[in-house]
């Protein structure tokens, strides 16, 4: 299952359609509990990075998608690359995505 993370921005139904070209199985979802259970997440990107992290911290998902990708778990997104202080990016070290 590949599950594209919900956390109230952007166009959600564009990536899934986009998405099942190459697979039948996939889900938007906002659970921590589908997240983990994912053999592949998606992390859609959007302009305002810094908005973007507000949300996914303020849903408890930040936590739940460092574990995915620490357990080794395929991990499709955007990393901001420049630091900002404001954004409070996913990681850093060996669990920066």
């Amino acid at each position: 299952m590949i599950t594209i993370v919900d956390y109230g921005m952007g166009n959600l139904r564009s990536v899934q359609k986009a998405f099942e070209l190459f697979s039948p199985n996939v889900r938007i979802s906002s659970s921590a509990k589908d997240i983990l259970d994912s053999e592949k997440i998606v992390l859609p990107g959007v302009g305002a990075f810094g908005k973007a992290m507000e949300e996914i911290k303020k849903r408890n998902l930040a936590q739940c998608i460092k574990q995915f990708v620490k357990e080794g778990k395929p991990f499709f997104g955007k990393r901001r690359r420049r630091k900002s202080k404001r954004s409070g990016c996913l990681g850093r070290g060996s669990e920066k995505i």
